[in-house]
């Protein structure tokens, strides 16, 4: 009976300790921005359409060469039988080719149905035996229509992407079913929505600049930046983003166009040139860079499925673009935990990866989107004493 009851009296005696503690936790907010001035603390976010438009341009300047190689190999074979006929059935040809650039504005026009024509140069290095080589240049007409792309629908570098959606649905169809099909995607009165399920259209992402918050200087938290066990629990209350300023669209375009975007997070740590971390974060020569949970340098924008599961905390967007607009943030199952760990190592950073859909009779948006950025941070902490 002795036993039993010095077991209940230590079962009693933790209990109340932990109670004690949990009691004695000092609950701290923080505003954020910190301040209008604070190179810690940017008070907006900026979605930066027109430069990842141009990114995208490059990227499909080179990779939609494939295509071409394939649209011009009637050309090509037409060439070859005109410098046989000229130069004799004995004669060889090698060809440069000088290849047109498609770029997304070519993809909004050929995602409407319509066709596209570009010149396309051949170099060709003319050989018969016995004669010395000759050169020639041949200049021709090529044409594009969206259906081209079908083996090839999707062109990516680094984090910058542009996918050609539902091609399968057109593009399998009879050239009487196309036209019928390009009418219906084609009527202003579709609504995104239903673009989506049934017409071709274009999703753009690339990566945007990211914001890091430096907690761990402020009046309220900088004396915890060295007992980070002291930080008990750490959330976000609110997060919000306002468009305060939209890309420029026609009015048309911006019903046949809309703009969301993925939410990462992960903390920070300062490094050199040379990968070492530096003593602190405002240490000359050095430069904030995303870290994972064991302190070491990933990038938190890597399409991998494994960092997306670790760093994706949600997802935000507009169908509409207008100004006082607020961007609600959906978050992902494990979003808020991500979010909580990232705030719990006090300096951290979060950045967007744009998502856009560009469908028939879209225009290119050119500008930003520019919105204010306001959060409220709330921990728990132990005493430090």
């Amino acid at each position: 009976m002795k036993v039993k009851t010095k077991v209940i009296a230590t079962i009693l005696l933790a209990l109340s300790m932990i109670s004690c503690s949990e009691f004695l936790l000092i609950p701290i907010t923080v505003e954020y921005p910190f301040s209008d001035d604070q190179a810690t603390s940017p008070s907006k976010y900026t979605i930066e359409i027109e430069n990842g438009l141009t990114m995208i341009d490059t990227v499909l300047s080179t990779q939609t060469q494939g295509v071409t190689d394939e649209v011009a190999k009637p050309i090509k074979d037409q060439i070859d039988q005109d410098i046989a006929t000229q130069f004799g059935a004995n004669a060889t040809a090698e060809f440069a080719l000088t290849y047109p650039v498609l770029n997304v504005d070519d993809f909004l026009e050929l995602i409407t149905g319509a066709t596209v024509t570009k010149t396309i140069d051949f170099d060709a290095t003319i050989t018969v035996p016995g004669q010395p080589s000759q050169n020639e240049k041949f200049s021709e007409s090529i044409t594009f229509s969206i259906c081209d792309f079908v083996n090839q629908n999707t062109f990516a570098e680094g984090g910058t992407k542009m996918v050609i959606e539902n091609l399968d649905i057109v593009c399998e169809l009879s050239e009487a079913d196309k036209t019928e099909k390009n009418s219906y995607c084609n009527d202003a009165k579709r609504t995104n929505a239903e673009m989506s399920s049934q017409c071709i259209y274009l999703a753009l992402m690339h990566e945007n600049s990211s914001i890091t918050i430096l907690l761990a200087e402020q009046e309220e938290l900088k004396d915890y930046k060295q007992y980070m066990n002291k930080i008990y629990s750490a959330t976000l209350n609110e997060l919000s983003f306002t468009i305060t300023e939209t890309p420029k669209t026609t009015t048309q375009s911006a019903l046949r166009f809309s703009i969301s975007a993925e939410l990462f997070s992960q903390p920070v740590g300062s490094f050199k040139a040379d990968g070492t971390e530096c003593d602190s974060f405002g240490e000359t020569g050095c430069t904030i860079q995303g870290v994972n949970k064991e302190g070491e340098l990933e990038n938190y924008f890597e399409d991998k499925p494994e960092i997306r599961e670790k760093y994706l905390i949600g997802m935000f967007g507009t169908e509409s673009i207008n100004i006082g607009d607020k961007l609600d943030l959906e978050y992902t199952y494990d979003g808020k935990d991500i979010l909580q760990t990232s705030i719990k190592k006090l300096n951290f950073q979060i950045g967007a990866k744009s998502v856009y859909k560009f469908f028939p009779q879209a225009g290119r948006p050119t500008g930003v989107l520019d919105s204010d950025l306001k959060a409220e941070l709330f921990f728990n902490v132990e005493p430090l004493n």
